[in-house]
């Protein structure tokens, strides 16, 4: 530790890292809600498009339902690992 660095302004740094950390965890959670929410849409086509007669227009409804999960998959990767819950 230098002289220019006091435990106090580590403390301050890190506090200040924590605060940034918990925004952007806000953020990204915003984002998830926010994109869940316009792939609804998309997700009540594809049941319409599996559901056709046509077998080349439902296999298209499978292969937009495939991408639209790795979207999920993708969304998923991105939360954050669950905090313990403290007892007491």
């Amino acid at each position: 530790m230098t002289h220019r660095e006091m435990p106090g302004d580590l403390d301050q740094e890190l506090a200040g890292k924590l605060a940034r950390l918990a925004e952007l965890e806000a953020a990204t959670s915003v984002l998830r809600h926010d994109l869940r929410g316009m792939l609804a849409p998309a997700l009540l086509v594809v049941d319409r498009l599996l559901a056709h007669s046509d077998p080349k227009v439902a296999k298209a409804g499978e292969t937009v339902l495939k991408a639209i999960g790795r979207v999920e998959e993708r969304l998923v990767a991105t939360r954050p690992p669950a905090r313990e819950k403290r007892l007491g």
